[in-house]
Protein backbone atom coordinates (compact mmCIF):
# COMPACT_ATOMS: atom_id res chain seq x y z
CA UNK A 1 0.00 0.00 0.00
CA UNK A 2 2.33 2.47 0.77
CA UNK A 3 4.89 1.95 -2.09
CA UNK A 4 1.63 2.83 -4.31
CA UNK A 5 1.48 6.15 -2.17
CA UNK A 6 4.99 6.96 -3.08
CA UNK A 7 4.06 6.35 -6.76
CA UNK A 8 0.60 8.38 -6.53
CA UNK A 9 2.69 11.23 -4.77
CA UNK A 10 5.66 10.94 -7.86
CA UNK A 11 2.64 11.59 -9.83
CA UNK A 12 1.52 14.64 -7.62
CA UNK A 13 5.09 15.90 -7.77
CA UNK A 14 5.44 15.71 -11.35
CA UNK A 15 2.05 17.55 -12.34
CA UNK A 16 3.05 20.07 -9.76
CA UNK A 17 6.47 20.35 -11.88
CA UNK A 18 4.64 20.95 -15.11
CA UNK A 19 2.24 23.76 -13.47
CA UNK A 20 5.34 25.14 -12.21
CA UNK A 21 6.39 25.47 -15.98
CA UNK A 22 3.21 26.43 -17.40
CA UNK A 23 3.10 29.08 -14.68
CA UNK A 24 6.49 30.21 -15.49
CA UNK A 25 5.88 30.60 -19.72
CA UNK A 26 2.78 32.28 -18.88
CA UNK A 27 4.14 35.40 -17.51
CA UNK A 28 6.83 35.34 -19.89
CA UNK A 29 3.92 35.32 -22.11
CA UNK A 30 2.23 38.15 -20.30
CA UNK A 31 4.95 40.43 -20.02
CA UNK A 32 5.26 40.61 -23.68
CA UNK A 33 1.69 40.48 -24.56
CA UNK A 34 1.06 37.81 -26.85
CA UNK A 35 -2.87 36.82 -25.92
CA UNK A 36 -2.88 33.91 -28.23
CA UNK A 37 0.32 32.15 -26.42
CA UNK A 38 -1.61 32.94 -23.44
CA UNK A 39 -4.74 31.07 -24.60
CA UNK A 40 -3.07 27.54 -25.10
CA UNK A 41 -0.85 27.94 -22.11
CA UNK A 42 -4.60 28.28 -20.39
CA UNK A 43 -5.57 25.07 -22.46
CA UNK A 44 -2.36 23.36 -21.59
CA UNK A 45 -2.76 24.41 -17.99
CA UNK A 46 -6.35 23.05 -18.34
CA UNK A 47 -5.69 19.77 -18.95
CA UNK A 48 -2.98 19.27 -16.39
CA UNK A 49 -5.57 20.51 -13.48
CA UNK A 50 -7.61 17.16 -15.01
CA UNK A 51 -5.13 15.36 -14.26
CA UNK A 52 -4.08 16.12 -11.04
CA UNK A 53 -8.13 15.92 -9.82
CA UNK A 54 -7.30 12.38 -11.33
CA UNK A 55 -4.59 11.43 -9.10
CA UNK A 56 -5.56 13.10 -5.84
CA UNK A 57 -8.69 10.60 -6.50
CA UNK A 58 -6.17 7.64 -6.82
CA UNK A 59 -4.63 8.80 -3.63
CA UNK A 60 -7.91 9.52 -1.76
CA UNK A 61 -8.61 5.82 -2.74
CA UNK A 62 -5.14 4.92 -1.54
CA UNK A 63 -5.47 6.35 1.50
CA UNK A 64 -9.12 4.93 2.21
CA UNK A 65 -7.40 1.46 2.01
CA UNK A 66 -4.49 1.93 4.08
CA UNK A 67 -7.08 3.71 6.85
CA UNK A 68 -10.15 2.06 6.47
CA UNK A 69 -11.58 3.18 9.57
CA UNK A 70 -11.41 6.45 8.29
CA UNK A 71 -14.79 8.19 7.89
CA UNK A 72 -13.82 10.64 5.61
CA UNK A 73 -10.50 9.74 4.17
CA UNK A 74 -9.96 13.86 3.13
CA UNK A 75 -9.79 14.62 6.66
CA UNK A 76 -6.89 12.04 7.38
CA UNK A 77 -3.86 13.65 8.31
CA UNK A 78 -0.39 12.92 7.07
CA UNK A 79 0.76 12.15 10.57
CA UNK A 80 -2.16 9.58 11.03
CA UNK A 81 -0.50 7.42 7.80
CA UNK A 82 3.35 7.74 8.82
CA UNK A 83 1.96 6.26 12.22
CA UNK A 84 1.32 2.93 10.34
CA UNK A 85 4.52 2.70 8.67
CA UNK A 86 7.86 1.49 9.11
CA UNK A 87 10.99 3.69 9.23
CA UNK A 88 12.14 2.99 5.52
CA UNK A 89 8.39 3.80 3.94
CA UNK A 90 8.03 6.91 6.77
CA UNK A 91 11.39 8.53 5.71
CA UNK A 92 10.36 8.62 2.34
CA UNK A 93 6.77 9.60 1.90
CA UNK A 94 8.40 12.45 4.51
CA UNK A 95 10.38 13.78 1.67
CA UNK A 96 8.10 13.01 -0.74
CA UNK A 97 5.51 15.51 1.00
CA UNK A 98 8.02 17.99 1.48
CA UNK A 99 8.98 18.15 -2.37
CA UNK A 100 5.37 18.18 -2.73
CA UNK A 101 4.45 21.48 -0.42
CA UNK A 102 7.74 23.22 -1.78
CA UNK A 103 6.37 22.89 -5.21
CA UNK A 104 2.85 24.03 -4.14
CA UNK A 105 4.55 26.82 -2.12
CA UNK A 106 6.52 27.89 -5.72
CA UNK A 107 3.14 27.57 -7.94
CA UNK A 108 1.13 29.75 -5.34
CA UNK A 109 4.12 32.63 -5.61
CA UNK A 110 4.45 32.28 -9.41
CA UNK A 111 0.41 32.70 -9.86
CA UNK A 112 -0.02 35.35 -7.70
CA UNK A 113 2.94 36.68 -9.85
CA UNK A 114 0.81 36.20 -12.55
CA UNK A 115 -2.09 37.79 -11.25
CA UNK A 116 -0.22 40.90 -10.05
CA UNK A 117 1.00 41.37 -13.93
CA UNK A 118 -2.47 40.78 -15.29
CA UNK A 119 -4.13 43.19 -12.74
CA UNK A 120 -1.74 45.87 -14.14
CA UNK A 121 -2.01 44.98 -17.26
CA UNK A 122 -5.78 45.36 -17.54
CA UNK A 123 -4.87 48.58 -15.84
CA UNK A 124 -2.85 50.02 -18.49
CA UNK A 125 -5.52 49.08 -20.84
CA UNK A 126 -8.05 50.74 -18.87
CA UNK A 127 -6.05 53.73 -18.49
CA UNK A 128 -5.68 54.17 -22.25
CA UNK A 129 -8.83 53.15 -23.17
CA UNK A 130 -10.04 56.15 -20.97
CA UNK A 131 -7.34 58.54 -22.42
CA UNK A 132 -8.43 57.89 -26.20
CA UNK A 133 -12.63 57.96 -25.54
CA UNK A 134 -12.69 61.22 -22.71
CA UNK A 135 -13.30 64.62 -23.47
CA UNK A 136 -9.45 66.24 -22.75
CA UNK A 137 -9.14 68.39 -19.70
CA UNK A 138 -7.83 70.90 -21.40
CA UNK A 139 -7.33 72.11 -25.16
CA UNK A 140 -3.65 73.61 -25.38
CA UNK A 141 -3.62 74.28 -28.96
CA UNK A 142 -6.31 76.61 -28.99
CA UNK A 143 -6.47 79.39 -26.03
CA UNK A 144 -9.29 79.09 -23.96
CA UNK A 145 -12.25 76.38 -24.51
CA UNK A 146 -15.42 77.42 -25.68
CA UNK A 147 -18.48 75.54 -23.94
CA UNK A 148 -19.74 72.59 -25.40
CA UNK A 149 -23.31 71.60 -25.45
CA UNK A 150 -23.25 68.69 -22.67
CA UNK A 151 -24.61 65.93 -25.05
CA UNK A 152 -21.09 66.02 -27.09
CA UNK A 153 -18.80 66.42 -23.82
CA UNK A 154 -18.13 62.85 -23.02
CA UNK A 155 -17.67 61.80 -26.94
CA UNK A 156 -15.18 64.17 -27.62
CA UNK A 157 -12.09 61.90 -27.26
CA UNK A 158 -10.56 60.24 -30.12
CA UNK A 159 -12.84 57.16 -30.23
CA UNK A 160 -16.83 57.47 -29.65
CA UNK A 161 -17.63 54.81 -26.84
CA UNK A 162 -20.98 55.02 -27.71
CA UNK A 163 -20.41 53.59 -31.29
Amino acid sequence: MFKQLSAILDQLIELHRELLTVAEKKRKVVMSGQPDALQNLLKEEDALIAKLETVEEERLKCVGQIAPAAKDVRHVTLHQLLEQMDERDRTAIQGQMKQLLQLIEQLKRENELNQTLVHESLQHVQHTLNVLTKHPAEDYLYGPRQQEPAENRESSGIFDRKA
